[in-house]
């Protein structure tokens, strides 16, 4: 069984793709950890728009807009 090799996305560290990983082990827990912040938000100020959201929780809008074109965040 062979390996496939990859670089993460977010920080360009080599890594071992399990599945279609796009991001390191480091940079997932990472993304899992803003994406459960983000969503605590959202549950405690509803109807924020990106562009707040990101300048209330010191991310960028990119980020931001990144997890909801990958159908990570819903908007409602």
């Amino acid at each position: 069984m062979t390996s496939e090799l990859s670089n993460c996305q977010e920080c360009g560290r080599l890594f071992i793709v399990k599945h279609s990983d796009k991001l390191c082990l480091e940079c997932c827990t990472e993304q899992q950890i803003k994406v459960s912040a983000i969503r605590q938000y959202l549950r405690d100020h509803p109807g924020q728009t990106a562009v707040e959201m990101a300048e209330a929780m010191d991310m960028s809008l990119h980020f931001i807009l990144g997890l909801i074109r990958q159908g990570i965040l819903v908007a409602s």
